[in-house]
């Protein structure tokens, strides 16, 4: 008898091993979507492979609805779908450039049109990383020292920090010069840290070795090679994709990466909180009241970034 109990342990080993996405339209599942123990084999056509690990995946809703009892075969008795456990997605069906899927074999438009895979919700997806992709790809923090950039960024605050503005607008400008020092550091972290992997691939290693993201990484022995070639995009994304704000686990990926230590960030990791509240609660606590920047505040701020950053930049020099 199949306990929910067996049930509930496969969703959890599928979850990890298709990264919490739908196998099929690669949408992310348990937030919006509930995710859904599907069997590539329907339960109602192959009884025999209802317990089959091997049969197993994780699918959205939609898909999973989509898909049900509709298990078209060709000629000799072979799924026409794509199966994801064992087919390579890329070889059957292209990303246009209007973010629609286009199957360049049969298989690949069966499994389009049987799973509705060019959904206007998923095709406009897609149209977003088209641009993300085409953005990160046109942007490389090897032309600019990002050490310079960041002095550069203070210097600007310092001096707009004694412009004289009209006492209806001085709080707005404090808030806005407050906050923009914090995305200064924040931009920093980011680019120094991209930079420094990018000069040499023994830290692409140690990341990839060490990143919180990658240890949950399980994959067959006959997809090594193919793994091993998209690694290094994959990382940069991840990198890319880290909230660099979140400074505990920026701090564990700069000591796990290049064996530096960074300074104190308890002081600025209290400021992140204040940052937060003037960016997306216009200045508003959530504890009541509204947080009155002065310059005299947005000062003390960069001299303790500029001071964190001086120190960060002195490990840095030693890798």
């Amino acid at each position: 008898m199949y306990s929910n109990r067996e049930h509930l342990k496969h969703k959890e080993k599928l979850m990890e091993e298709f990264e919490g996405k739908c196998a099929y339209c690669d949408s992310r599942v348990g937030v919006t979507s509930h995710p859904i123990v599907e069997h590539f084999y329907p339960k109602s056509l192959y009884p025999e492979k209802i317990f089959d690990v091997a049969n197993l995946l994780i699918a959205c809703q939609i898909c999973n609805i989509s898909k049900a009892a509709n298990f078209p075969l060709d000629s000799d008795g072979n799924p026409q779908l794509l199966n994801p456990r064992t087919d390579n997605f890329e070889n059957h069906i292209e990303l246009t450039s209007d973010g629609r899927f286009d199957g360049i074999t049969e298989k690949g438009r069966v499994t389009i049109d049987t799973l509705n895979l060019n959904r206007p919700e998923l095709v406009e997806r897609r149209r977003y990383d088209l641009i993300e992709r085409e953005y990160y790809s046109e942007k490389s923090v090897k032309e600019v020292d990002a050490f310079d950039v960041f002095s550069e960024s203070l210097s600007k605050i310092r001096e707009l920090n004694v412009i004289s503005v009209g006492n209806g607008a001085k709080q707005y400008f404090n808030n806005l010069l407050y906050a923009n020092a914090i995305t200064a550091l924040e931009s920093l972290l980011t680019d120094a840290f991209i930079s420094k992997v990018q000069s040499n691939k023994k830290y692409l290693r140690s990341f990839v070795e060490t990143f919180h993201d990658f240890k949950q990484e399980r994959f067959d022995l006959r997809e090594v090679f193919e793994r091993f070639e998209s690694i290094e995009d994959k990382a940069f994304k991840c990198m890319r994709d880290v909230i660099y704000h979140d400074l505990p686990k920026v701090k564990g990926m700069y000591v796990d990466t290049f064996g530096v230590e960074l300074p104190f960030i308890g002081n600025i990791y209290k400021i992140v909180f204040v940052r937060h509240d003037l960016v997306h609660r216009n200045g508003a606590k959530k504890s009541g009241g509204s947080h009155n920047i002065s310059s005299d505040d947005v000062t003390q701020l960069c001299d303790l970034v500029e001071s964190f950053v001086s120190e960060l930049k002195l490990e840095m020099d030693k890798v």
